[in-house]
């Protein structure tokens, strides 16, 4: 994922802001005017007129950035993979040759041990009497295949 990164200057998007709105210009002024000119009284409201473009710029940036986050979340629910009945006394160091192992004893001989970018422990079984637990899977699933 790549994000792009554009060099905005706060400061003049709150300028645009107010040099473009009319009508924010008049709010501004109406609130100084009803407080004698007097900053400090209006600070407040002043910080809220303000402070709105910004706040439109940063939702107009983070919510596609939230988008992409759940699309890859999305992704990683559908095509990782979780191995069940791996001991919990195996350490985390040792998963991927765990993962590696139990897939050619059952017969798939094409993982690659470079393949699996993440592997860790996700909890126990339901209904289990057993210190087993989930293995959470993620690599290059498309590389796998059984061997007939």
């Amino acid at each position: 994922m790549t994000l792009e990164h554009p060099d905005i200057d706060l400061k003049e998007l709150i300028i645009t802001s107010v040099r473009d709105d009319v009508q924010l210009q008049n709010d501004l002024r109406d609130l100084l005017d009803k407080n004698s000119n007097d900053f400090n009284l209006c600070l407040e409201h002043l910080a809220t007129h303000l402070v709105e473009p910004i706040q439109q710029y940063i939702d107009k940036r983070v919510l596609p950035i939230e988008k992409k986050i759940n699309d890859f979340e999305r992704y990683s629910r559908s095509y990782n993979l979780r191995f069940d009945r791996i001991n919990n006394s195996v350490p985390v160091y040792l998963l991927k040759n765990t993962i590696v192992q139990a897939a050619q004893k059952s017969g798939i001989q094409s993982v690659d041990i470079n393949l699996i970018e993440v592997a860790y422990h996700v909890g126990k079984l339901k209904k289990a009497s057993y210190s087993y637990s989930k293995i959470l899977f993620t690599g290059s699933c498309s590389y796998i295949t059984s061997q007939s």
